[in-house]
């Protein structure tokens, strides 16, 4: 299967089965790192004996026996640092997570039976992929191809009064998955929508179809934070909703805050004033590994129904998935601190879980 038509595959995978996953994840995370805790406590109590076996050896020359509970011992130094990484090398080692305990889909077929079974979640929930005449254009045809670059489905139906002038054709390929994975192909009209780029997302009309909708470019990539801003004009289409805090409080328990702000006008003053920052990612670059700090909820109704996210991440970075790939502007302690400190010392808590 190609990866085109994996991500379409995926694509149709319903947001309870991704938000069950994710509580899986979450789960097996925390288990992880109390497992981990104790392998530490473990592996540095080894650490302490061997130097101090070590240590001995090499101003003894001979075996030492191992010290009692009153002996204190304190190696030179300038070589803990190397006997430290020799003796945990090859102690430490990945740590596997038994195959049963991963959360993944079966995709059913009408009737109840299974095509291309893989193993169902921790509750047998299935991922149903509707038969191709049951799905909507969108869901049969998730990329279509327009200017040298694919377009992935965003919204379903887009608003008459958000579709500019006419722009060119383009063609969209879809496959059946109960029929051997059976290619269609459909052509389609592409329309600029006001006020954006094209370059970044379009409005699409099907052949056949009297309906509108908006196709994202994931190759676009803005130079800057005020670009992303202009070519999706998000000053008039984007909507700040909740701010949310998690992580791990000294007893390892999870615990996660949300936060209203009473003004969200402030986001744009605490985050997003700087349209100069540099965008640090590039098309196809590999994603951006960092903890979230604090996230907030954003939407921008054009584009696609579902959410998106604004992040601040715990090594000060602005991280967004506007459009559906992440971009990255670097915005600094300071700033990443002032919007933490005002959210805490402004913001309603209205959920503690």
């Amino acid at each position: 299967m190609t990866a085109k038509k994996l991500f379409i595959e995926i694509g149709l995978i319903g947001d309870d089965i991704i938000a069950e996953a994710n509580s899986l994840i979450l789960k097996r995370k925390l288990k992880i790192s109390r497992n981990l805790i104790a392998m530490t406590s473990a592996a540095a109590a080894f650490v302490i004996i061997a130097v101090a076996l070590l240590t001995q050896v090499r101003n003894n020359n001979d075996i030492p026996s191992i010290p009692g509970p009153a002996s204190a011992i304190s190696p030179p130094v300038t070589d803990v640092a190397e006997i430290e990484a020799e003796i945990i090398a090859p102690i430490v080692e990945p740590i596997e997570i038994p195959p049963s305990t991963e959360p993944t889909v079966t995709v059913s077929e009408p009737g109840g039976t299974t095509a291309n079974p893989t193993t169902s979640t921790a509750q047998e929930q299935i991922a149903w992929i509707p038969p191709w005449n049951e799905m909507t254009v969108t869901q049969q045809f998730q990329i279509i191809s327009f200017n040298g670059s694919d377009y992935h489905a965003g919204r379903a139906d887009v608003a008459l009064s958000y579709v500019g002038d006419y722009i060119g054709d383009g063609t969209a390929s879809g496959w059946d998955v109960y029929e051997n994975n059976k290619e269609y192909t459909i052509k389609c009209e592409v329309f600029e929508l006001k006020n954006i780029s094209s370059q970044a997302a379009v409005a699409v009309k099907f052949e056949g179809y009297n309906h509108y909708h908006t196709y994202g470019n994931y190759s676009y990539q803005p130079e800057t934070l005020g670009d992303l801003i202009q070519d999706l004009n998000l000053y008039d289409n984007m909507v700040f909703g909740d701010i949310s805090e998690s992580g791990f409080d000294e007893q390892m328990n999870y615990q996660r805050h949300v936060y209203t702000l009473p003004d969200t006008a402030v986001i744009w003053e605490l985050l997003l004033d700087d349209g100069s920052l540099k965008n640090q990612l590039s098309p196809g670059e590999n994603p951006h590994m960092s903890l979230d700090r604090m996230v907030v909820g954003v939407s921008v109704d054009v584009l696609a129904s579902g959410n998106f996210t604004l992040s601040v991440t715990k090594d000060d970075y602005l991280w967004t998935n506007i459009l559906g790939t992440q971009k990255l502007f670097y915005i600094g302690k300071s700033k990443a601190d002032a919007f933490v400190d005002y959210v805490h010392n402004n913001a309603v808590i209205n959920n503690i879980n």
